[in-house]
């Protein structure tokens, strides 16, 4: 089966952005969805405040192993609510055009912030990676949005995965924005300059290192050829001799 243009225009425009819309307005219809990610989002909000005024700080083992630690709380109340939902039988029962779906996004929440507090417990990822992933706005819009499909009852289908990732992105762009707006503390703004000045002189460095073997390069290849070309002559003018 081909999938056409006007198909994937079809998808987006009757699935995807509606299912997207209903993820946007289920915490205002749903008073104990908004009360659960309000602090979310809040603290997602301040977070990168802090971070945009201090730009200069890590985030720290400790932050990114008690985040993950977040996200099991998480887990464990959305494992509440459908077990007060609907009881026990829906961890028991696989019936996935029912609620097995959601059980299974639920799993995987917990397995993945777990899977995350043990790497970050013991190190074993490099640090860039593990303070990117376990950072304030990956931590708090997953959260944010597994409580909006789960307890607003969404469907847990491609569409709804699509939707969620394309809100995730934009709730990041807009935290990241703040972030970024947000002035530098002195402190901060002195070792970005330095930071720029010093990134710069290594630039140079490392412009004129490149030119620098370009140089010997393309001496040693002038040197090899004129070389080669004399052996070739010598041993030409030994064939003629003889």
């Amino acid at each position: 089966m081909t999938i056409t243009g006007t198909d994937i225009v079809y998808f987006f425009s009757n699935g995807v952005f509606p299912r997207l819309q209903e993820l946007a307005i289920t915490p205002w219809q749903h008073k104990e969805i908004f009360w659960t990610v309000l602090p979310l989002l809040i603290t997602a909000f301040f977070i990168e405040v802090y971070f945009g005024r201090h730009k200069t700080e890590e985030l720290g083992w400790n932050t990114a192993f008690a985040n993950c630690i977040s996200l099991l709380w998480v887990t464990t109340a959305l494992i509440r609510f459908m077990y007060e939902e609907y009881g026990s039988w829906v961890f028991l029962t696989w019936d996935f055009a029912g609620h097995t779906p959601t059980v299974l996004l639920i799993i995987f929440l917990g397995f993945w912030a777990f899977m995350l507090a043990i790497f970050n417990y013991y190190h074993v990822l490099p640090k860039a990676i593990s303070f990117f992933v376990s950072s304030a706005i990956p931590v708090n819009i997953t959260a944010l949005l597994f409580v909006i499909i789960v307890i607003g009852k969404n469907p847990v289908d491609w569409i709804t995965l699509i939707a969620a990732f394309i809100a995730f992105i934009i709730i990041a762009i807009i935290l990241a924005t703040v972030e970024g707006v947000v002035r530098p503390s002195p402190e901060a703004k002195e070792y970005i300059e330095e930071y720029k000045t010093h990134a710069e002189e290594m630039k140079q460095e490392r412009e004129k290192a490149f030119f620098h073997r370009t140089h010997q390069l393309k001496g040693r290849i002038i040197a090899q050829f004129y070389a080669t070309l004399s052996t070739v002559k010598k041993f030409f003018g030994i064939k003629r001799n003889r």
